[in-house]
């Protein structure tokens, strides 16, 4: 067979071979291409895989969450931190109305939010211990917690009081203008450090 013969041969065979990839490639992925949005059908046609969506975490009842180590909440409400023996979460609202409110449980986060509507409020979590808590909002009090470090990030600025806590080592950052009153209890109890605009008082 001569050079041009050969040629000719290895390119039908190397085309056949690829449109029998092709084929079996939109086969395997049938099922999700006749499905969703046109875009994602084109990208199918031309062998493509598309990532499905993500789904929506779901929403949790506070009065089940529990084995969180992690706080990060968001909203016009404040926020009350308890050291105790048992998990107990709950929200009151201000007029005392039933406020909806959005919860998760996420890598060891227990994660908060109001909707923008809801105007004041506080979040009860007691807890046994906490190594971080992230905070969102206007007024933030952590009593009687017993751990052995502890990061406090404000994300709003505000006011936080730090109250009868057996804690070896706080973290304390803020952003914004976040006014610390510490108690004598907590400052005996271990060091406190602070970064960005935060200012630490005693409070009696």
């Amino acid at each position: 067979m001569n050079p041009g013969k050969r040629y000719l041969r290895n390119t039908v065979f190397a085309l056949w071979g690829a449109a029998a990839f092709f084929i079996a490639w939109n086969r395997l992925y049938a099922s999700i291409g006749t499905e969703g949005p046109e875009w994602k059908r084109s990208l199918l046609s031309l062998g493509l895989r598309v990532e499905q969506e993500s789904k929506p975490r779901p929403e949790l009842d506070l009065a089940t969450a529990k084995d969180f180590s992690k706080v990060s909440v968001y909203g016009n409400f404040a926020l009350e931190i308890v050291g105790s023996t048992q998990y107990k979460v709950t929200f009151m609202s201000a007029d005392g109305s039933t406020a909806k409110v959005h919860a998760y449980l996420d890598e060891g986060y227990l994660r908060v939010h109001t909707e923008d509507e809801v105007k004041g409020g506080t979040l009860h979590i007691e807890v046994p211990t906490l190594q971080r808590i992230d905070a969102n909002v206007p007024r933030i009090t952590v009593r009687g917690l017993v751990a052995k470090e502890v990061g406090l990030y404000g994300y709003r600025g505000g006011v936080a009081t730090l109250q009868q806590n057996h804690v070896d080592s706080w973290h304390l950052f803020s952003g914004d203008a976040l006014d610390v009153g510490v108690d004598d209890a907590t400052f005996a109890a271990g060091s406190i450090k602070s970064n960005g605009n935060v200012v630490i008082r005693r409070d009696p």
